[in-house]
């Protein structure tokens, strides 16, 4: 609190030291500097989303991995051919 009385007193009187310009200089650009680095943080966030979405998954040990994507049960769409379409059935329950 002192400081700032100090400031304004000084200011009053019309002498600056070089603490106070700088400072004055600093408060100046204070919010662009707030809001560039808010905006540098947000654009780093997205990329290590993005980093960790396209990482690919390490070398395993050659076993075929289980995660249980990818696999599906086929049947023929094509006119007359419903054997396949029948039997799926059945098997699936």
């Amino acid at each position: 609190m002192e400081l700032l009385q100090n400031i304004v007193t000084d200011g009053v009187r019309g002498k600056f030291t070089r603490e106070t310009i700088e400072m004055a200089l600093k408060a100046i650009g204070y919010d662009n500097a707030v809001a560039e680095a808010e905006e540098t943080g947000r654009v780093a966030g997205r990329n290590e989303k993005i980093d960790v979405k396209l990482r690919k998954p390490e070398e395993g040990d050659g076993t075929a991995n289980l995660s249980g994507g990818g696999s599906t049960l086929q049947t023929h769409t094509q006119p007359g051919c419903s054997w396949r379409s029948s039997n799926a059935k059945e098997h699936l329950g």
